[in-house]
């Protein structure tokens, strides 16, 4: 078959041989995620050189399930790679429900199943060989379940489902790390690296390239690197050609990206979230995942920090993703960009008042008054006053009348405490009043005031109503 994405579920009924010519990376059939198995595979046949993925099959393997009826022994599934499949019951990648098949120099990683995130074998008369095959799905329990004394680990790595550990042949590596890179491939210090057998492999591996230092690896990709530097050759073929250097400008080099982060060295936004892969890094997100946390919005469009700018925004203009209040000055981002003020400088609001009305610019911008107008409703009493009659400069109306008609016009002598965010006012006795008055913003000619407390909830105006209406009754 040519190289291309073919995206189909495929049944296969009759004896059959299926080779690709350019090798599984690119010559793909892709399931769609549609409740089907990938393969279905009920004969003799060889299967060369395809990745099988994007199966969600909601009962049992995903990827590709296996019943052959009347002919055992000459099933081989080479070169091939079977990634990114989920099963609903078992079997992630593979199903085995009848047959004897052999593995061949194959990568069967990132699938999902409730058993058997790799394979699931049902019967100790299937015998399930793997030769040079590599099994990696760290988010199933378990790699291989259901019948596993009948299958053969010869050269093959796999994950201990306690320890997560890498085994080879059941050996443990001593380490939880098989050093996979982009696209599931091999970097330079993989465990898999130079521990498979040449008694029986491909010509060629997934990427068309042929063996060139006698020593087999694990899996379908066998890393060439020519000039050594870190880089296989058929990522360099694609241009990336100097570790050291970023050449799709997301700002990560080249071997950070295919060693480390796992994304693509010639495509600065590896899941085409509108996010370049170092920015996705910066904002905490995942650069392989369009939508990190699930929440049906895309990592760029999307607000990690809940300031309502997106993390695309943020970094255009220079803000922190991860901060709702970059500059620490008490409001958060997107308010600042609104008002005009710079997010990157802590605006000390809490100390100015630039409409003059009494309230600082903290206040007003928490209450949702606006701090570059005195009055926001527009009824001719200024923001602050309105507060300190009762009434609500938030809303649309006459001002309310003076609570003390006897008091001069302007802002009121004794400030109210919302104005600098004070927060209680505790009356100890009558002759403390003044004090008290003073706390809570009315004037002493108002009333006498019995020894009392009183507590102030975060600002509102109900707060300011509900001690006047205290002091109302003495």
């Amino acid at each position: 078959m040519l190289p291309g994405v073919y995206d189909e579920s495929i049944n296969l009924y009759d004896r059959i041989y299926l080779f690709s010519n350019a090798g599984a990376r690119s010559t793909i059939i892709d399931g769609g995620a549609r409740n089907d198995n990938v393969v279905y595979l009920a004969t003799e046949a060889i299967i060369e050189g395809f990745t099988i993925r994007n199966g969600a099959r909601s009962s049992d393997g995903g990827g590709l399930y296996i019943t052959e009826s009347t002919i055992f022994d000459q099933m081989r599934i080479v070169g091939c790679v079977i990634r990114d499949n989920s099963a609903g019951d078992q079997g992630g990648g593979v199903y085995v429900s009848n047959g004897r098949p052999t593995f061949v120099s194959c990568t069967i990683v990132g699938n999902d199943a409730a058993s058997g995130g790799a394979i699931y074998n049902t019967s100790t008369s299937n015998v399930i060989t793997l030769v040079n095959t590599l099994l990696w799905n760290p988010d199933a329990s378990e790699e291989t379940a259901g019948q596993t004394t009948s299958i053969v680990w010869d050269h093959s790595l796999s994950r201990d489902s306690t320890s997560g550990n890498v085994l080879i042949d059941g050996a443990d590596q001593l380490t939880a790390d098989p050093e996979l890179g982009y696209d599931y491939s091999l970097v330079a210090a993989s465990p898999a690296r130079d521990t498979g057998t040449t008694a029986l492999d491909p010509a060629l591996d997934l990427d068309g390239e042929a063996l060139t230092d006698g020593l087999k690896d694990i899996g379908a990709d066998e890393f060439n690197d020519a000039d050594a530097d870190g880089l296989p050759d058929w990522v360099e073929a694609l241009g990336a050609t100097d570790g050291a250097v970023d050449s799709d400008g997301d700002t990560l080099n080249n071997l950070a990206e295919y060693e480390t982060h796992g994304t693509n060295p010639n495509d600065a936004d590896a899941d085409s979230d509108q996010l370049d892969d170092g920015a996705e890094l910066t904002a905490g997100t995942d650069p392989l995942n369009a939508d990190t946390d699930g929440d049906g919005i895309n990592d760029g469009l999307d607000s990690a920090d809940g300031d309502e700018l997106s993390n695309l925004d943020e970094l255009a203009i220079g803000t922190n993703p991860n901060l709702a209040d970059t500059d620490a000055d008490g409001v958060n981002d997107s308010s600042e960009v609104n008002l005009g003020t710079y997010p990157l400088t802590n605006n000390d609001f809490a100390n100015q008042d630039s409409d003059n009305d009494g309230l600082s610019d903290l206040f007003e911008i928490n209450f949702g008054t606006d701090p570059n107008n005195a009055d926001t409703n527009g009824n001719g009493m200024s923001d602050g006053e309105e507060l300190d009659n009762g009434g609500d400069p938030r809303v649309p109306g006459p001002p309310p009348e003076p609570l003390n008609p006897g008091d001069p016009p302007g802002p009121d002598p004794f400030p109210h405490p919302l104005r600098r965010f004070t927060t209680a006012a505790t009356i100890y006795s009558l002759n403390r009043r003044a004090s008290a008055f003073r706390n809570t913003g009315i004037a002493p000619s108002r009333a006498s005031i019995r020894p009392s407390a009183i507590s102030l909830s975060p600002p509102n105006s109900r707060s300011v109503v509900a001690i006047q209406r205290v002091v109302r009754k003495m």
